[in-house]
């Protein structure tokens, strides 16, 4: 199993590899320049808490970010919570968009980029 996250809060993903019969691998990042925007979403008094199933899409001067948020990443593996979006340093962040499980649509256009930002619905 593998699962990737920014493990170090340093803004790129690293990579933790579990493997059969032996020890699990953690590799850091060490490589990734640019800049980077993380979004943990919150849906308090729902069954879903973490919003799973929502879409971002996170539009900048360098094009357009697609995310998805789910747990799974294949067999065996899972993802964090946390949604990632890496881009280069010189990138404008113009706004966020997050469609809900219920299709709802929240707008943040007030964030900047190598942030750690949380959205309640």
């Amino acid at each position: 199993g593998m699962s990737m996250g920014d493990l170090d809060n340093d803004g790129d993903l690293d990579i933790v590899v579990n493997n059969l019969n032996a020890a699990s691998v953690l590799y850091e990042n060490d490589l990734c320049g640019g800049s980077s925007l993380q979004v943990d979403l919150r849906w308090p008094g729902s069954a879903n808490p973490y919003g799973m199933g929502s879409m971002l899409a996170l539009h900048t001067s360098t094009g357009t970010y697609y995310r998805d948020l789910h747990a799974s990443s294949g067999y065996l593996s899972g993802n964090p919570a946390r949604i990632h979006f890496g881009f280069p340093s010189e990138t404008v962040l113009l706004r966020l968009e997050i469609e809900w499980p219920d299709q709802q649509v929240t707008t943040i256009n007030d964030f900047a980029s190598n942030l750690f930002i949380t959205v309640t619905r």
